[in-house]
């Protein structure tokens, strides 16, 4: 069952199409990435209380030899979302107990670190997540091609595995179709590459488009060795309290650890659950940065 806050009905009114940053899209967005962790019915049910979406594609690998796409079944799944101005695409990520059940790819496309080289061959990139991403391109194409035809913004999203696949759906949309999403918001998002795919995607104007959001004692930001970060950081500190920035938070992550010890609560991914991010986002206290990057 999905969660009170996310069962409740959203007003896509509130999304700003046009833009790369607005604490409103951040809610929007961050919700999708909740949302696509739940099974086809609950979905399906969120979608028929929304009244201002058009329409919800739920994209799944496993369908790709029915539907006659080349790429072998990934475990990859999408949730796309279509309003009138735009198109609004979330990656599920790793499932961590929220309604959807764990696949043997998801853990394969997360420990397959072997460095493979991306779309361009500029840059070295973690082959599992670049294999995720592939493997759902073909379903998610011709919607991108549609929207791009009809003028709608683009904007992608994603959690965790799925931040990383999200990225590479940009990059590759900008590959084959010569064109970026407007925004691109991941949460709890591990580098999907190295200081080559970095270069790679500040050239190509994807950085600058990237907002992404680490939540104090996530683990899932720096599980790659040497990794580099993508996008403008907002980051949680152990009071919940955004702050903008990638560094100097070294203190506060100890400071996180130890309320945690003091609760006896510590969980290793207790700071790296989809819905905490969105509470962090929507919470009132965190507007005054969050709308301070509209742009």
């Amino acid at each position: 069952m999905l969660p009170k806050d996310i069962r409740a009905p959203l007003d896509f009114g509130i999304f700003q199409s046009e833009k790369r940053f607005s604490r409103a899209n951040a809610v929007v967005m961050s919700t999708m990435c909740s949302l696509a962790y739940h099974g086809p019915k609950d979905q399906l049910e969120w979608a028929s209380q929304q009244p201002s979406l058009k329409s919800l594609h739920l994209l799944d690998s496993k369908d790709n030899a029915q539907l006659g796409c080349s790429a072998p079944d990934t475990g990859t799944q999408l949730s796309v979302v279509e309003t009138e101005k735009a198109l609004l695409v979330a990656a599920r990520g790793t499932p961590l107990s929220l309604g959807a059940d764990l696949q043997w790819q998801d853990l394969a496309n997360d420990l397959n670190g072997w460095p493979v080289s991306n779309y361009d061959r500029s840059g070295l990139v973690l082959g599992g997540f670049k294999r995720a991403a592939d493997g759902i391109w073909e379903q998610l194409k011709p919607l991108l091609s549609q929207a791009l035809a009809s003028q709608k913004a683009i904007h992608f999203a994603g959690h965790s595995l799925g931040a990383a696949i999200a990225t590479h759906l940009a990059d590759r949309m900008h590959h084959e179709l010569q064109q970026l999403p407007v925004s691109l918001t991941t949460l709890g998002a591990p580098d999907v590459g190295w200081s080559g795919q970095r270069q790679h995607l500040r050239t190509i104007g994807l950085e600058e488009r990237t907002l992404r959001f680490v939540n104090n004692i996530d683990p899932a930001p720096a599980l790659v060795p040497f990794g580099a970060p993508l996008g403008t950081t907002v980051y949680f500190d152990s009071r919940g309290r955004a702050r903008l920035g990638e560094q100097g938070h070294a203190l506060d992550r100890l400071r996180g650890i130890g309320v945690a010890l003091g609760h006896i609560q510590l969980n290793p991914l207790q700071d790296h659950y989809p819905h905490e991010y969105r509470t962090l986002i929507a919470a009132p206290e965190n507007g005054p940065l969050l709308n301070s990057l509209t742009q």
